[in-house]
C-alpha cells in the first residue's frame, strides 16, 4: 500500500494537481495581500475624506457659536454636534491649545474630565498641519481611538476640533470588504481546482495511453494510438509516436525480410559448395569433371565474399566510417567504361544504348571509387530490369556548378509503394519486379549514402514504363 501511494505521488496527474494547488495558493496569498492593502488604503482615504468634511462642518458650527454666542445658539449647536456624532458613530471634542475641552458631544460626557492630552495634536497646535489623523487612548479603558482633527482659531490661539472613532468602527468597512474578498477567492479557488482537475486529467490520460503503447511496442506490437487530446503539443507527440511506430514496424518487416533473404542467399552457395566438395571427396563426381565443378565452387565463394563485403560496407556507412577521397574525375568516361563492363548482358538482352553526354563537362569533384560504385550499381539495375530489346539512356548535363547524371531504362515500372522505400536497407523490389534474385537490398542504400556523403542528391522516377535515376555532383570549375 505504501509503495502504491509513493507511485501515485509520482504520477503526472498528482504532480500537475500539486503544481496547480501551489500556484493557486501563491496567487491567493499575493493577490490577497495586494487587494487587502489596496482596499484598506482606499477605505481609509474614503473614510478620512468623509470624516474631514464632517470635522469641517463642526468647525464651522463652532466658529459661528463663538462669534454669535447665545443660549439658543448653544442649544442649536449642541443638538447638531450630537446628531453628527451619532450619525458617524463617533465622539466630538472642541479644545484650545492647552487641552481645555470647550465643547463635546454628549456621548463622551465625563470621559476626559474637561482636560485633554494635547501631545497627539501637537502638529495641529503648532501649525505644522491644518488637518491630521492620529491614534489616542481612551481614558480609563485604554482603548485605541482614531482622532481626525482640524485646526481652528479659539480665543486668539490655535485650537482644534477632533472626531474620535472606535477602531472596530473604523475597520468595519475593511472587514466587510475582506469577507467579500475571501468569498470571491473561495469561489474562484473551487472553480480553479475543478478546472485544474479536468485539465490535469486531459494531459495525464494521453500520456498514460502513450506509455501503454510504448509497452506494447516493447512486446513487438507496433500499435498506433491516434492521439487526440486537444493539447497541440501532446497531439504532435502522439503523431510523432505513430510515425515512429510505423517506421519501427517497417524496419522490423525489413529486418525479417533481410534475415530470410540473407539466410537463403547464404544457404544456397554454401549448399552448392558443400555438395560439390563432398561429391569430389566421395568420388561421386568423375575426375574429368572435377575442374568444372571446382569453378562453380570458386564462383560461389566469390558470391559469398561479395555478399559479406556488402554487409560490411553497409555497416561502415551506418557508423560513418567511410572517408571520401575527393579528386577530379571524368564522369563521362566513367559512364562509358561502366557500360562496357555489362556489354555481354546488354548483347544478350539486345538492348539499345543511347548516350547524351554534355561535352562542356571536363570533370567532377568526387571520390572516384565511390562514384564508380554508384554508376555500376545503377547501370547494373538498369540492365537487369530492362525488357528484352529495350533501351538504356545514359546522359549528363551541366547546370551552373552542378553536373546531373541520369541513367534510364525501359521496363516494368516500380510501384509507388516501392518507390517510398527503395533507399531503405534490405528493401528489395522482388515483390513487384521478381527479377533480382541475387541482391540483399543494400545496393541502393549504399548508393544513397555515397551521394549524400558527397553533399549531393539522388532521385528516382518510374512512369510510362521508363525508370530514371538522377544524381548530382559538383562541377570541377
Amino acid at each position: 500500500m505504501n509503495c502504491w501511494c509513493r507511485n501515485m505521488s509520482k504520477t503526472i496527474f498528482n504532480r500537475l494537481m500539486k503544481l496547480s494547488l501551489s500556484v493557486l495558493l501563491m496567487s491567493v496569498l499575493v493577490l490577497g495581500t495586494v487587494h487587502f492593502s489596496l482596499i484598506q488604503h482606499y477605505i481609509n482615504n474614503a473614510k478620512t475624506q468623509q470624516v474631514q468634511n464632517e470635522v469641517t462642518r463642526v468647525k464651522e458650527l463652532t466658529s459661528f457659536l463663538l462669534d454669535n454666542y447665545s443660549h439658543s445658539n448653544y442649544m442649536f449647536y449642541q443638538i447638531n454636534i450630537n446628531k453628527i456624532a451619532t450619525s458617524n458613530q463617533c465622539g466630538i471634542i472642541v479644545s484650545d491649545n492647552s487641552g481645555n475641552i470647550l465643547a463635546n458631544s454628549e456621548n463622551i460626557n465625563g470621559f476626559y474630565g474637561g482636560k485633554l492630552d494635547v501631545k497627539p495634536f501637537s502638529d495641529i497646535i503648532t501649525g505644522k498641519k491644518e488637518n491630521a489623523s492620529t491614534v489616542i487612548n481612551k481614558p480609563g479603558t485604554g482603548e485605541r481611538l482614531l482622532a481626525v482633527s482640524t485646526a481652528m482659531s479659539i480665543n486668539g490661539g490655535t485650537g482644534f476640533v477632533a472626531m474620535l472613532f472606535d477602531m472596530p468602527v473604523v475597520n468595519s468597512d475593511t472587514y466587510t470588504m475582506i469577507i467579500l474578498l475571501l468569498i470571491s477567492v473561495g469561489i474562484s479557488a473551487v472553480f480553479s481546482l475543478v478546472l485544474s482537475y479536468f485539465l490535469s486529467k486531459n494531459i495525464s490520460k494521453p500520456i498514460k495511453e502513450l506509455s501503454e503503447s510504448v509497452k506494447e511496442i516493447g512486446k513487438g506490437n507496433f500499435v498506433k494510438i491516434g492521439l487526440s487530446s486537444g493539447v497541440s503539443e501532446l497531439d504532435e507527440l502522439g503523431n510523432a509516436f505513430d510515425i515512429m511506430a510505423g517506421e519501427l514496424e517497417k524496419q522490423e518487416k525489413s529486418r525479417a525480410s533481410f534475415l530470410a533473404n540473407v539466410s537463403h542467399d547464404l544457404r544456397t552457395p554454401m549448399t552448392t559448395i558443400s555438395g560439390f566438395v563432398q561429391g569430389i571427396l566421395d568420388d561421386t563426381i568423375p575426375k574429368e569433371k572435377e575442374k568444372e565443378y571446382l569453378k562453380v565452387v570458386l564462383s560461389e565463394t566469390h558470391r559469398l565474399s561479395d555478399l559479406i563485403s556488402c554487409f560490411i560496407d553497409a555497416s561502415k556507412y551506418d557508423a560513418g566510417e567511410i572517408k571520401l577521397n575527393i579528386t577530379e574525375t571524368d564522369i563521362n568516361e566513367m559512364l562509358k567504361n561502366a557500360v562496357m563492363q555489362f556489354e555481354p548482358h546488354i548483347s544478350q538482352k539486345q538492348l539499345a544504348v543511347n548516350y547524351d553526354l554534355d561535352s562542356r563537362i571536363t570533370g567532377v569533384l568526387a571520390d572516384q571509387q565511390a562514384i564508380s560504385r554508384v554508376v555500376i550499381n545503377l547501370i547494373d539495375n538498369a540492365v537487369k530490369f530492362s525488357k528484352e530489346c529495350g533501351t538504356l539512356w545514359i546522359s549528363t548535363q551541366l547546370s551552373g556548378n552542378k553536373v546531373y547524371v541520369k541513367i534510364e531504362n525501359t521496363g516494368e515500372e516500380i510501384s509507388g509503394e516501392d518507390l517510398k522505400y527503395i533507399w531503405d536497407r534490405f528493401y528489395k523490389t522482388d515483390k513487384s519486379r521478381l527479377r533480382d534474385k541475387k541482391g540483399v537490398g543494400l545496393g541502393l542504400y549504399i548508393v544513397k549514402n555515397i551521394i549524400v556523403q558527397h553533399g549531393e542528391k539522388i532521385t528516382v522516377t518510374s512512369e510510362n514504363n521508363i525508370t530514371s535515376f538522377t544524381f548530382s555532383l559538383q562541377n570541377n570549375t
